[in-house]
């Protein structure tokens, strides 16, 4: 009697052209959703920074009088001759702003605080994304690099965002332009 051949099994084609197609998958199942924008990276991850600076206040007793009526991230600083491009949250109360300003020549931060009682030619431009304001007096840390008596010097404010220069427009721009409650503060002193 004849032996059984052994029958090989059927195997998959070598020629890819030979393989049965693959099933369709529609490119939108696929996709990964979109990351926000980074305005909007830097906006929440501003708000989380401050509420944990505001539980680490509040844990030690040390809870700010006046909270700001308005904080908006920035994308850069200038002053007269000189500008800042590291960026820093921008906190606005009911009579000054303040934010931290980072020298690019001495190597030092400036905490700015400029009251708008010293403020005049207040403009916010949406075009530029940009608060500026000129302050009729010398800036105390900033030596010839604001001189009030030259009418290109001013202070600028740039924002990351055109719903940044809204929020302003609507909450802040008005205290601005009405002197806020004070001042005789020296910006940038």
């Amino acid at each position: 009697a004849p032996s059984p051949v052994a029958v090989p099994a059927r195997s998959r084609p070598k020629i890819a052209s030979l393989r049965a197609p693959k099933a369709f998958v529609p490119p939108s199942a696929t996709r990964k959703p979109l990351r926000p924008t980074l305005s909007a990276q830097l906006a929440s991850i501003g708000a989380s920074a401050s509420a944990i600076t505001d539980a680490i206040n509040k844990k030690h007793g040390l809870e700010a009088r006046e909270k700001p009526v308005l904080v908006a991230p920035s994308r850069d600083f200038v002053v007269g001759r000189v500008q800042s491009r590291f960026p820093s949250p921008v906190q606005f109360f009911r009579n000054r702003v303040t934010y931290v300003f980072h020298h690019p020549f001495r190597k030092e931060q400036i905490s700015m605080e400029m009251w708008f009682a010293d403020m005049v030619d207040v403009r916010l431009s949406e075009r530029k994304r940009e608060l500026s304001f000129r302050v009729p007096h010398a800036l105390d840390k900033f030596g010839d690099d604001y001189n009030p008596a030259n009418y290109q010097h001013a202070v600028s404010i740039a924002f990351n965002g055109a719903s940044d220069v809204a929020a302003v427009r609507a909450q802040v721009l008005g205290l601005m332009k009405g002197g806020g409650f004070g001042g005789g503060g020296r910006g940038g002193a």
